[in-house]
């Protein structure tokens, strides 16, 4: 699939996300050619991927892998100050999967997508951005900043969740409690090696 054809599914998936998002519908919702296609992708990666590396975090929220976005951009500066090689971060952009309310279903799936995804890269600690994700792997209604700033027992993973990156773009002044949560991250890398 080219870059031109990838911008327009990812544009199709924005677009239905902002009309349920209008209607007041959230949730997370995977079709089964989307679970194909992810899993695909990640067989992909496996074969790519050399098997000598591992995985010490797993990224998980929106627009963390976008070409063109600026959630991108900060996230690969958060990255980068983190001092943890490429090879050994994995991340998991929610914007290739569409966010859409199909009861318990579409959470279910999602979970099950992260829990393979987990079995195999065998990540140290899952870092989750954003209320909703985190929301949907602690099954609670909780606001990220309370769950934010402590580790969760994930699928065999410590999972830590903090603020999405939408909402350092809109408040600067939160960059610093999501820099404490990446410290902690670097701490428990370390306390691994």
């Amino acid at each position: 699939m080219n870059l031109q054809d990838k911008n327009l599914k990812k544009d199709k998936i924005k677009k239905k996300t902002r009309m349920l998002k209008s209607l007041g519908i959230d949730g997370l919702f995977i079709s089964l050619q989307q679970k194909a296609d992810f899993n695909s992708l990640i067989d992909k990666n496996v074969i790519q991927q050399n098997q000598l590396t591992t995985t010490k975090v797993l990224f998980i929220g929106e627009g963390l892998d976008s070409a063109d976005s600026k959630e991108s951009f900060l996230f690969k500066n958060i990255v980068k100050a983190m001092n943890i090689p490429a090879v050994n971060i994995k991340i998991l952009d929610v914007d290739t999967l569409s966010f859409m309310d199909y009861k318990l279903n579409g959470n279910k799936m999602f979970v099950d997508l992260l829990d393979a995804e987990v079995k195999r890269t065998e990540p140290i600690v899952l870092v989750s951005f954003g209320s909703k994700i985190s929301q949907i792997l602690l099954k609670s209604n909780a606001s990220v900043t309370n769950q934010r700033n402590k580790f969760f027992n994930f699928l065999g993973a410590k999972l830590l969740c903090t603020l999405d990156l939408s909402l350092l773009l809109k408040d600067s002044s939160k960059k610093r409690l999501v820099w404490e949560d990446m410290q902690m991250v670097m701490k428990e890398v370390a306390s691994e090696e």
